[in-house]
C-alpha cells in the first residue's frame, strides 16, 4: 500500500549523503604500508561524491565508464534503496491501519450544492402549488452529464413581488425623535441598493427624523392673496417652549410657513407659496391642501379645535355690475353711470364655495374722483325751493342676502380725515355655498350684492334744476372704483385632520407601541389575503435575536376602515431563525389584511418586524478601557436582497458529475427549467450562485483532517484545541490572538510582573483585569477576521458583531469543561507609527521603492488585510521585527535608523492588534568603509 502523505519519514539520507559518509568511514581504513586509505581506491579527482550523485540522477549513465568498484558500490546503494522506501512507507501504511482498519474513516463523500430557484405562474394562475422533489435542470458539466436538481420543499407560489422597505430606528444620540428611512419604493422609483445594505444602518444624507405631528387638510388652504395669516386653536393649552413648525403642501412638495412672534399659533404664508392637494406627495393623496403640523420635540401634537384664515387683497375675486363683469383692478362705475337707489354690483370668488365656513368678508373700496366733502359739493342743489341736505354720511348701502345678525345699511363715506373725506369698508357676512363651480348661473346666484340704498347722488335732481335753468356749479357726482380690495376671514371647527405615525396617518392618537424603534416594514403587491406568501432573506452578516423577540405583525382591516397593526400568530415557518442566516420564510396573508389603511402607504399589504432584542446575555464582555478609540461595531445583519416566491433545490446526481462542477459555484441563471414540462409554471431562474458544494475528500484531506480530529478530539482543553477548532468551523476567523502565556497542557494563566514586562502603566491596566475575583477564572482570547468578513465600519479594524463572537463562545463552551468561563473578544486596535531611513540600491526606483516597503511591512504586520496571507504575530513589535521585514526586500541596500512611536523601545501587543503606519525619512549617503548602525550584513533575528 502507498500514500502521497509522506510528510514523516524515518530514513530520509540522500545518495549524496550516504555517499559522504562512506567515503568518511573509508577514509578511516588504511591499506599497506604508505598510508593509504580505502577512500583513494573509490574516490578521486574525477568521481567525487557530488559527481556520482549527479551521474546517478541521469538514466542510462549511471554505471557507464566507470570503474568497477564504483559500478559494484552505486549498484548495491540502488539495491538498498527498496528497503528504504518501504520503511519510509512505515508510517503511513500505520496511519491508513490505525484510521481505516481501526477506526474505521474514510473520506467525507461528495457534498451537492444548493441554489435558490424563483418561480413565476402564468397569469392565468392565481396560485400554484409545486411538489417536493420537483425536478429542474441546471445545463450540463464537462463530460455533458446533465446537472439536475429537486425543489427541497412543496411551495404555493403566486403573483406576490416584494416593492417596498421601510424601517424605524432609533436616532444616533437616543434622544430625539426616531429615524425614518425608505430603502425600496417601486411607485416611487425607489430602488433597493444593487449592493445591498445593513439593517438600520445609519446615512445622515437619507435618514429623515420621524414627524411627529398632524394634518390638517382644509379647502381654506387655497386662499390666494397678497397677505395670508393663519392662526390654529388647539383643545389643550401648549406647553411652555413648545416647538412646532407648520407646512403646506404645493405642486412642488411641503413648503415651510413663518411663525408670527406676536400672535400665539399665528403663522404667515409667504406669497410665493401657492397651496395645493397632494397627489402622491411622499405618498399621500388628498383632495385638498394639507397643513402639516410637526413636533420638532418629543410629545404628540394636540388636537386642532379652530383653524382661521385671514386674507388681506385677495385675489382671483371677480366682480359683476348690473351691465355686466368689470375687473376689479380697473376703473368702473358700480352703480352705473347715474346711479339710482337698487343699483349695485356682486362680488364673488370660487375660494368662498363649497366649504362648511362662514367668510367675514370686507370690501375695500378706492375710489375715483371722490370730491372733497359731499356737504360742499351738494350745497346748491334743491328739490323745488326747498335746499337738500346732503352730508358725507348721506350714501349708504344694503347687503344682500342680509345678515341675520346686523342687517343695517352701511355708510359708504364717513366724516371728514386731514381734510378729505374717510372711506368706510363695507362689511359682508357670507356661508359658503355648496354649488358646481361651472354652472355660472348658480355662481352669482349665490354671491353678495351691495346695493345703493336710500339717497342716491342727485343726477335726475342736476337734470331737473337745468330744465328749470338753476344749474348747479358742481355736476354730481357719478360714483368710480379705481381699484377693490377684498380681505376675509374664516374660521372651520369642523375640521379634517390625522394624527401621524411613522409612514402614513389616521384619525386617532396611535398607541404608542406603533412607533416604537426599531422596526422593519416590508411591502408585498400582488397578493391576496389567504395565499401564502414566501419570502428569501439573503443576508450576509448575522444578528442573534432573543428566542422571544422579533415579533411580526401585519397591517390589519378595521369597522372604521383605518386599520391596525395585528400580531402575526399564523404559523411561521422562519428558516433564517430570526435573521440568524440567510434562509426561507413562509407564513399565511391572514383573510383580514388589508392594502387600502392610511397607517402606510397604501396599495399594497405591509408586514413589520419589531422587538429586534439582541442576545445580550452571550454577548462578550470587554476587558478594561481601550486606549485608542475603536471602530463601531455593527449588530445588525447585511440584507443582500429579499426574493419572493423562491424554493431552495439540491443536487440530486452528485455522483454522476465531474468533479470539476465542485470547485465552483454553479453561476447564476444556470437553472432555469424544469426537466419535465410543468403546467401553469411560466418560468423560473437562479438569481444567485449555488452554495455548499464540496468534492470528495483527498486522501491528503483526509489524512490532515483525521489527524487533527485526533489531536483535539473534539474537546476543547487547550489553546491549541481551541484555535484548531475555530479555525476549522469559522471561515471568518483569520488567527486567534491568545492574550497570555500559552500552556500546552492547560488554558490561560494570568501573567505575573515578570512576565508582563513593559512600563508601570501597561502592567496595571493587564493585572486589572484579573483583580475582580469573579474575573480570576475567565478565559480571553481575540479573534482577528478575514478580510470581507468584517462587521466593523472601519476595513482596516476589523471586528465582528456580537452575535459571531456569541456563536463562537458556545461552540467553544459546548466542547469544554464546564467550569471554563471563556470569553470571545474582537481585538483591541493600537495604532503605531514605523519611522525607518532606508538607502535604495543603484538600479532602484526610490519612489516605487517606497510604495513597496510600505506594503510589505503593512502585508507583515496587518496580515488580516490579505485573506491568504497568514502570519503569526508575536507579543511584542520591536525594531528588529521591522528589520528584518526590510532586509528580505531586494532594493534594499542598507537600513540606518529604526523608529517605533518616535523610539527604539519594544512595544507590547500581546492585548493588542497594531495598525501599521510606514513612513520613509530622507537618508543620509552611505559611509564609503563603514557600516552603518543597520545594515544587510548583520541579522537581528531574535
Amino acid at each position: 500500500m502507498t500514500t502521497q502523505n509522506n510528510d514523516f519519514v524515518l530514513d530520509d539520507r540522500s545518495l549524496l549523503t550516504r555517499l559522504t559518509a562512506f567515503q568518511a568511514y573509508c577514509r578511516t581504513i588504511p591499506f599497506g604500508t604508505n598510508r593509504n586509505f580505502w577512500d583513494q581506491v573509490f574516490f578521486n579527482d574525477e568521481n567525487t561524491p557530488q559527481t556520482l550523485a549527479v551521474r546517478f540522477a541521469e538514466p542510462g549513465l549511471e554505471a557507464r565508464n566507470l570503474p568497477p568498484q564504483l559500478a559494484f558500490l552505486l549498484a548495491f546503494l540502488h539495491m538498498m534503496d527498496t528497503p528504504r522506501r518501504l520503511l519510509n512507507s512505515l508510517p503511513a501504511r500505520h496511519r491508513q491501519l490505525y484510521y481505516r482498519g481501526e477506526l474505521g474513516l474514510s473520506e467525507l463523500p461528495t457534498r451537492p450544492d444548493t441554489a435558490l430557484v424563483i418561480f413565476q405562474p402564468e397569469s392565468s394562475h392565481t396560485e400554484l402549488y409545486l411538489p417536493e422533489g420537483l425536478m429542474l435542470t441546471g445545463g450540463q458539466d464537462l463530460n455533458g452529464t446533465p446537472r439536475l436538481y429537486n425543489l427541497q420543499q412543496s411551495l404555493s407560489v403566486n403573483h406576490a413581488r416584494w416593492t417596498d422597505l421601510r424601517w424605524l430606528r432609533e436616532a444616533d444620540d437616543n434622544r430625539s425623535l426616531p429615524v425614518c428611512r425608505t430603502l425600496l419604493d417601486m411607485s416611487q422609483d425607489i430602488a433597493f441598493p444593487q449592493q445591498g445594505i445593513r439593517l438600520f444602518q445609519s446615512e445622515p444624507q437619507a435618514d429623515m427624523p420621524m414627524i411627529n405631528g398632524r394634518f390638517i387638510v382644509s379647502p381654506l388652504l387655497l386662499a390666494t392673496g397678497e397677505k395670508r395669516f393663519i392662526t390654529i386653536e388647539y383643545v389643550s393649552t401648549l406647553p411652555k417652549n413648545t416647538n412646532f413648525r407648520l407646512e403646506v403642501s404645493t405642486q412642488e412638495g411641503w413648503k415651510p410657513l413663518t411663525q408670527d412672534s406676536g400672535v400665539n399659533n399665528g403663522y404667515y404664508m409667504p406669497e410665493d407659496v401657492m397651496p395645493a392637494a397632494p397627489v402622491d406627495l411622499e405618498g399621500y393623496t388628498f383632495l385638498h391642501p394639507v397643513l402639516r403640523i410637526i413636533n420638532q420635540c418629543t410629545g404628540t401634537v394636540p388636537k386642532v379645535k379652530s383653524l382661521t384664515m385671514t386674507v388681506h387683497n385677495m385675489s382671483n375675486v371677480q366682480m359683476r355690475t348690473d351691465n355686466g363683469l368689470v375687473d376689479v383692478n380697473e376703473n368702473s362705475y358700480p352703480f352705473g353711470s347715474e346711479p339710482v337707489s337698487g343699483n349695485g354690483f356682486q362680488l364673488m370668488s370660487e375660494q368662498w364655495c363649497n366649504q362648511n365656513v362662514i367668510f367675514d368678508i370686507t370690501i375695500n373700496l378706492v375710489w375715483q374722483d371722490l370730491p372733497d366733502n359731499f356737504t360742499t359739493w351738494y350745497s346748491q342743489y334743491k328739490a323745488g325751493a326747498d335746499p337738500i341736505s346732503v352730508n358725507n354720511t348721506s350714501f349708504k348701502a344694503i347687503v344682500l342676502p342680509p345678515d341675520p345678525d346686523n342687517n343695517n345699511p352701511q355708510q359708504f363715506f364717513g366724516g371728514m380725515d386731514n381734510g378729505r373725506i374717510s372711506v368706510k369698508p363695507i362689511k359682508v357676512r357670507l356661508t359658503s355655498p355648496q354649488l358646481n363651480l361651472t354652472d355660472e348661473q348658480a355662481f352669482w346666484r349665490h354671491a353678495p350684492r351691495v346695493e345703493l340704498a336710500g339717497q342716491d347722488f342727485l343726477h335726475r335732481t342736476y337734470r331737473q334744476m337745468a330744465i328749470n335753468g338753476e344749474l348747479p356749479p358742481n355736476p354730481p357726482y357719478s360714483p368710480q372704483f379705481r381699484q377693490v380690495n377684498v380681505n376675509y376671514v374664516a374660521t372651520s371647527e369642523k375640521i379634517e385632520q390625522y394624527v401621524l405615525t411613522p409612514f402614513g396617518y389616521q384619525s386617532s392618537v396611535p398607541d404608542g407601541d406603533d412607533s416604537s424603534a426599531p422596526a422593519l416594514y416590508l411591502g408585498i403587491s400582488d397578493i391576496t389575503p389567504g395565499q401564502q406568501l414566501t419570502l428569501y432573506w439573503d443576508l450576509k452578516t448575522p444578528c442573534q435575536i432573543k428566542p422571544e423577540g422579533l415579533h411580526w405583525s401585519y397591517l390589519a382591516e378595521t369597522t372604521d376602515g383605518e386599520g391596525k397593526w395585528v400580531l402575526l400568530r399564523q404559523e411561521i415557518d422562519d428558516q433564517t431563525e430570526r435573521l440568524f442566516r440567510s434562509g426561507l420564510w413562509r407564513t399565511t396573508l391572514p383573510k383580514d389584511a388589508t392594502a387600502l389603511s392610511t397607517l402606510m402607504p397604501t396599495g399594497r399589504y405591509w408586514l413589520r418586524a419589531k422587538d429586534f432584542v439582541l442576545d445580550e446575555a452571550d454577548k462578550p464582555v470587554e476587558p478594561g478601557v481601550p486606549e485608542q478609540p475603536q471602530p463601531k461595531v455593527e449588530q445588525y445583519p447585511w440584507l443582500s436582497a429579499l426574493y419572493t416566491n423562491a424554493g431552495t433545490v439540491q443536487l440530486a446526481n452528485a455522483s454522476e458529475l465531474d468533479d470539476s462542477h465542485f470547485t465552483q459555484s454553479l453561476p447564476v441563471g444556470s437553472i432555469n427549467s424544469t426537466v419535465k414540462p410543468f403546467e401553469g409554471l411560466a418560468a423560473l431562474s437562479q438569481p444567485l450562485p449555488s452554495w455548499g458544494a464540496h468534492a470528495r475528500e483527498s486522501e491528503d484531506e483526509f489524512m490532515r483532517r483525521v489527524a487533527m480530529r485526533l489531536s483535539h478530539r473534539g474537546r476543547a482543553s487547550s489553546w491549541r484545541d481551541i484555535s484548531a477548532l475555530l479555525l476549522a468551523r469559522f471561515p471568518e476567523v483569520h488567527h486567534i490572538r491568545l492574550p497570555g502565556l500559552e500552556n500546552l497542557d492547560g488554558l490561560y494563566q494570568p501573567e505575573t510582573d515578570e512576565q508582563i514586562g513593559g512600563d508601570f502603566a501597561h502592567k496595571r491596566r493587564r493585572v486589572a483585569i484579573y483583580e475582580d475575583q469573579s474575573a480570576l477564572h475567565i478565559q480571553t482570547l481575540m479573534i482577528v477576521p478575514r478580510a470581507g468578513y468584517s462587521d466593523s465600519e472601519d476595513p482596516l479594524r476589523p471586528m465582528l458583531n456580537s452575535a459571531r463572537l456569541a456563536e463562537m463562545q458556545r461552540y467553544i463552551e459546548s466542547l469544554a469543561s464546564p467550569w471554563i468561563e471563556l470569553r470571545v473578544l474582537n481585538p483591541e486596535y493600537f495604532e503605531v507609527k514605523v519611522e525607518y531611513k532606508v538607502g535604495w540600491k543603484k538600479e532602484a526606483n526610490a519612489e516605487q521603492c517606497e510604495l513597496l516597503l510600505a506594503e510589505a511591512i503593512k502585508q507583515q504586520f496587518m496580515p488580516w488585510r490579505d485573506e491568504h496571507n497568514i502570519v503569526e504575530l508575536g507579543h511584542s513589535l520591536t525594531i528588529y521585527d521591522v528589520m528584518s521585514v526590510i532586509q528580505r526586500q531586494p532594493y534594499v541596500d542598507h537600513v540606518q535608523d529604526i523608529k517605533i512611536n518616535g523610539s527604539q523601545q519594544a512595544i507590547n501587543t500581546s492585548l493588542k492588534v497594531i495598525i501599521v503606519h510606514p513612513t520613509s525619512e530622507p537618508v543620509s549617503p552611505k559611509p564609503k568603509n563603514n557600516i552603518p548602525p543597520f545594515s544587510a550584513e548583520e541579522s537581528h533575528d531574535e
